[in-house]
């Protein structure tokens, strides 16, 4: 679709190098990887429908459509209002990689989930690590909806498969 007339088209697909003495990258996004960006610039050409340069209601509301929601006006200006505007490729890049730079590193969710580990197997009795979660006041829902993907059930016992579940984060 063609950008709407008078506004600028912003293109990020022909991105130059950054002359070193440009720009200080934050602290956040100078931790990223390449790999990083490069999903950060795809999510970010996905939700810019029209092509823009800039995420807008519109482009929103048809990505939220097509994952099957059918949010009103107000909820999509909800969304955007909580984001700095207008929503461009930098802005959404920082803001990612703000919201990144908060995971844990990988080694630390390994640490954390092997001390449930009685048997280095990777993995965990499911009921003993959803019962931790919640008592740290982690919502039960919200616990429930993130190990779900990766809880098996073996020898009469769920587990939870902690290393698939690390190694589903790009965390490098």
């Amino acid at each position: 679709m063609a950008p709407q007339e008078g506004k600028q088209r912003i293109e990020y697909d022909q991105a130059r190098p950054m002359r070193p003495a440009q720009r200080i990258p934050s602290g956040a996004f100078a931790q990223m990887s390449r790999a990083q960006i490069s999903d950060i610039k795809a999510a970010f050409a996905m939700l810019d429908a029209d092509r823009d340069g800039q995420v807008g209601p519109a482009d929103l509301a048809q990505m939220l459509a097509s994952l099957g929601q059918l949010p009103d006006e107000r909820a999509v200006a909800d969304m955007l209002g909580r984001l700095t505007s207008p929503l461009t490729f930098p802005v959404f890049l920082t803001e990612m990689s703000s919201k990144l730079a908060l995971l844990p590193r990988r080694e630390e969710l390994e640490a954390a989930c092997n001390a449930f580990d009685d048997d280095d197997s990777g993995q965990v009795d499911a009921d003993e690590l959803r019962r931790a979660l919640v008592a740290t006041d982690m919502p039960a829902a919200d616990v429930d909806r993130a190990m779900a993907a990766f809880v098996r059930h073996r020898l009469q016992r769920d587990v939870f498969m902690y290393k698939d579940f690390v190694e589903s984060f790009n965390t490098e």
